[in-house]
């Protein structure tokens, strides 16, 4: 948990915040790139906003994990499991070692279903 507020947390900057100079601007544009164009084409009004809110929608998500794990541990898996096989999906990302050690922590917030 805390590790997911530290990540989030360090997002906060004007770099990050900025879609013209944020990496997560560019790892969104990778992840619509796996996407048929016909599902999103490159030059739609949605891929645009996609574009422009992928920095603010990164750190949302990276707040609410944590917050999720916390105060409803089954919906702050789902999401962090949804938002670490994006990550992983990623060719150009070098962050898959990463995802995988943080995804198999998870069944410490499953007790239920890990017994």
């Amino acid at each position: 948990v805390v590790l997911y507020m530290c990540a989030a947390f360090w997002k906060l900057t004007s770099s990050f915040l900025n879609p013209h100079t944020s990496c997560g601007t560019l790892l969104a544009a990778e992840l619509a790139s796996l996407l048929p164009e016909s599902m999103l084409p490159a030059d739609s009004a949605l891929a645009r906003a996609l574009l422009l809110s992928a920095p603010m929608l990164t750190v949302f998500g990276e707040f609410s994990i944590p917050l999720l794990l916390v105060l409803q541990p089954p919906l702050g898996v789902m999401l962090g499991l949804f938002f670490h096989l994006t990550v992983i999906l990623l060719p150009v990302n070098a962050a898959g070692g990463f995802s995988i050690m943080c995804a198999s922590r998870y069944f410490f917030f499953l007790p239920s279903f890990a017994a």
